[in-house]
C-alpha cells in the first residue's frame, strides 16, 4: 500500500464510516465481503461510485481514481454500498483536507479532493442530474468559473455547545459536538475573534453568526431564558461601542439584547440590509459570480435593461 498523505487518508476513512452512519448504512453486513474497488466518478451526495460484477458500488469518503479495499456493509437490489478501510492507490485528485476538524465536522463533504476535482465534481453531478431527471444535455452551456475564495467564504454558520463549554458542529452521523478550534470555511474574523469571544458569554445551547464580509458581524443566541439577566448585565455598561471588534449586534432568544438587528451586505452594487432572522446567500462571492452571469444572459434577450428578482419558497 502507498501512502504518500497518510493524514488524508486516515482522515477520509474516518470521514467514510461517519458518512455511513448518517445514510443509515452502518448496519450489521449480511457477510464481511472484502472488495477491491477503483472509483469511477463521484455522486450527488459525494459518495465514489464503483462497479463489482456488474453492480453499481457506492464508497463514501473516496476520490475519482481511488483504488480501495472496501468492507461491504449493505446490500440493495441494484446497488451495493461499502465503507473505505485502506486506500491501496490514491486518486490523482486527492490532497490532505484543509480542515484540522474533517474526518469528524459533518460541515463539508469535498474537502479531500483538490480545489479543481471538486469543480469537476460538482460539473459532473450537475450534469448528470440534467441528463438523468431532464433528459437534457447541459455540457456545452456551463462555464468554467472563474479563479475565486475556496476557503473563507462563508458568511453563516450555526454553532451547538459543547459540554465543556466550547462550541462546534454537530459530528456526522450524531448529535454529538465536534468542538471547533478553527473553520476554514468561515470568512474573518471568525476564527481570530469570535471564536474566542464566545467563550466568554454565558452557556447557551446554540449560536448563529453572522458576517457582512467587511469585518461586521451580528450573533443570535438560543437557549434558556434565565440567561437573559446575565447577558443584559454584562452588557450594560458598554454603551454605543462594540465590546469586541466588528460586533454588530446581539440577540437571545430573538429579543434584542445589545446593538442593532441587520447587517449591511453588498452584492452586485446594490446593498442589502439583511436582519438576524432573515435568509442571505452564504457565499456572497458566486451569489455576486450568479447575479453577473444572469444580467449578461438577460442583456442579450432585453438590451434595455429588465430587473431581476431572487425568489424563495
Amino acid at each position: 500500500m502507498t501512502t504518500p498523505d497518510r493524514r488524508g487518508h486516515e482522515s477520509v476513512l474516518a470521514f467514510g464510516r461517519r458518512f455511513g452512519e448518517v445514510e443509515g448504512l452502518m448496519t450489521t453486513p449480511q457477510d464481511d465481503t472484502i472488495l477491491t474497488l477503483t472509483i469511477e466518478k463521484l455522486v450527488t451526495g459525494g459518495r465514489g461510485l464503483a462497479h463489482h460484477e456488474g453492480r453499481a458500488v457506492f464508497v463514501p469518503g473516496t476520490a475519482p481514481g481511488d483504488r480501495v479495499t472496501a468492507r461491504l456493509v449493505r446490500h440493495a437490489k441494484r446497488f451495493l454500498e461499502a465503507e473505505a478501510v485502506a486506500i491501496e492507490s490514491p486518486g490523482p485528485g486527492r490532497h490532505t483536507p484543509p480542515c484540522p476538524h474533517y474526518d469528524l465536522c459533518g460541515g463539508c463533504d469535498l474537502q479531500h479532493l483538490t480545489d479543481d476535482v471538486q469543480i469537476d465534481v460538482h460539473r459532473e453531478i450537475l450534469v448528470d442530474c440534467f441528463r438523468r431527471l431532464g433528459g437534457l444535455d447541459v455540457t456545452d452551456l456551463l462555464e468554467a468559473p472563474p479563479p475565486g475564495p475556496r476557503l473563507n467564504y462563508r458568511n453563516r454558520l450555526r454553532l451547538t455547545a459543547h459540554p465543556t463549554g466550547l462550541y462546534g458542529l454537530l459530528q456526522r452521523g450524531s448529535h454529538d459536538v465536534v468542538p471547533l478550534e478553527t473553520c476554514p470555511v468561515m470568512a474573518e474574523p471568525f476564527d481570530a475573534v469570535i471564536l474566542p469571544w464566545l467563550r466568554m458569554l454565558p452557556p447557551v445551547e446554540q449560536i448563529v453568526v453572522r458576517l457582512d464580509g467587511r469585518g461586521g458581524w451580528l450573533l443570535s443566541l438560543y437557549g434558556p431564558q434565565s440567561r437573559l439577566k446575565a447577558l443584559r448585565k454584562q452588557f450594560q455598561d458598554v454603551g454605543s461601542e462594540p465590546p469586541v471588534p466588528g460586533l454588530q449586534g446581539l440577540f437571545l432568544n430573538n429579543r434584542p439584547i445589545w446593538g442593532r438587528g441587520y447587517l449591511v451586505l453588498q452584492l452586485a452594487d446594490h446593498k442589502y440590509r439583511v436582519s438576524h432572522q432573515s435568509f442571505f446567500q452564504n457565499n456572497l462571492a458566486a451569489a455576486e459570480l450568479a447575479v453577473t452571469t444572469a444580467r449578461r444572459w438577460l442583456a442579450d434577450v432585453h438590451p434595455e435593461g429588465t430587473d431581476l428578482a431572487d425568489l424563495y419558497s
